[in-house]
């Protein structure tokens, strides 16, 4: 099957686990969809290196199953734990950068700013140009709270790496936040469900950033629930055909550096 959309942010792992039947629907529409961390059972920082190498496993037997899927592997601020320092970080999550269905570190950022996340997202970045130098990204999180002006903390802190902006994608982003983060240099992720951006959104955001469109990529963050805006926005007419192959698969595509890929098959 070809590949019609790239879901450039999900939780393919908590969908394959409370949803199987949707990993058949994925498959057979042409979904390629790039799971995100987001480990939910995390207790304790021991608890992290089982959850990657589940996930890893995962994604490794979905793809021998015939479902064109990629990963990225990061602690998710929301699942930060108290006996987590920062120099875990790189030991946990460098190794993955060696496994080709690995696209990167994420999902890392702020959710609300504390002191605390600041210190694990910094442990993270300090992964930012061993990941570009591999070809690999890095996949940042901003909150549904106070959003605007923790993207402001989120983007002062990657300040320093702007020379990696073409390996880091600032997610999440609304009508109100996505100037801040493509004027940065960064490439912008819009979700699209219906607790995050609806299709009015998304027109808002092409209208005012028609000049920054090669540098957004669209996607659900699906999990429990496997959000199906994707499939409607390819139907939208609304938004010129060349648009919406762009948003829906293209942009991705050549930010996961899998454009011209033998087993991404278009």
């Amino acid at each position: 099957m070809e590949t019609r959309f790239v879901d450039s942010h999900c939780h393919l792992d908590i969908i394959a686990t409370c949803n199987p039947k949707s990993v058949a629907w994925m498959r057979e529409r042409g979904y390629l969809p790039v799971s995100w961390s987001y480990g939910g059972q995390i207790k304790a920082a021991g608890d992290v290196p089982m959850y990657l190498s589940t996930k890893k496993a995962l994604i490794h037997r979905l793809n021998q199953e015939g479902l064109v899927c990629r990963y990225l592997a990061g602690i998710h601020p929301r699942t930060i734990t108290p006996d987590l320092t920062a120099d875990m970080v790189y030991e946990m999550l460098a190794p993955y950068l060696d496994d080709p269905f690995c696209l990167g570190i994420g999902e890392m950022g702020l959710e609300t700013g504390s002191d605390r996340e600041k210190e694990i997202l910094e442990a993270h970045l300090v992964l930012a140009c061993e990941a570009a130098q591999r070809g690999k990204i890095m996949g940042i999180h901003t909150p549904r709270k106070n959003k605007a002006a923790i993207t402001v903390e989120i983007l002062d802190m990657l300040e320093g790496y702007r020379v990696y902006g073409d390996s880091m994608v600032v997610d999440h982003c609304t009508p109100h936040t996505i100037a801040s983060v493509l004027e940065k240099g960064f490439w912008a992720g819009v979700t699209m469900s219906p607790e995050k951006n609806q299709a009015a959104d998304l027109l808002d955001i092409i209208v005012a950033r028609a000049g920054d469109l090669s540098r957004i990529m669209l996607n659900t963050d699906s999990s429990i629930v496997l959000h199906r805006d994707l499939l409607e926005i390819s139907d939208l007419g609304s938004i010129e055909e060349e648009v919406r192959t762009r948003l829906l698969r293209d942009n991705a595509l050549k930010f996961y550096n899998l454009t011209g890929r033998s087993d991404v098959p278009l």
